[in-house]
């Protein structure tokens, strides 16, 4: 019996070494390779085309707003990015499959929206 309990601790300690607090992207700083402000147009161009290139499906919310989704074997993420010329921020909205609890999820989860924010500046670099 004791080594019943000894065993489902275990994998209950390793089940939850999989999680961790959700990460959002908040209010991150557009720099440009210029120098130069970029337009609103802009801004969404460059979250849009960074989104897609690391395959994330991008939906338009409204003029400063973007729900974007990536979906992998069965796993799906759902965060909307918010915009100006000056800053972004990508917010955890949904999941399917990542084991969100309120508070944690999956390490995939936020290594894919640590790329995405990743993209996103070298994207910004560029111009």
């Amino acid at each position: 019996m004791k080594r019943i309990l000894l065993l489902a601790s275990i994998l209950l300690l390793l089940g939850a070494c999989n999680t961790q607090p959700i990460y959002n992207a908040e209010n991150i700083t557009i720099v440009t390779g210029t120098g130069s402000v970029p337009s609103q147009e802009d801004v969404r161009r460059v979250i849009v085309k960074a989104a897609t290139s690391k395959k994330w499906a991008v939906k338009d919310i409204d003029s400063t707003h973007l729900q974007v989704s990536h979906t992998t074997r069965g796993h799906t993420a759902q965060a909307v990015i918010e915009y100006s010329t000056k800053s972004f921020s990508i917010t955890y909205y949904n999941s399917v499959k990542l084991k969100y609890s309120g508070t944690r999820i999956h390490r995939k989860y936020n290594q894919w929206i640590g790329n995405l924010e990743s993209r996103i500046q070298q994207y910004f670099s560029e111009i």
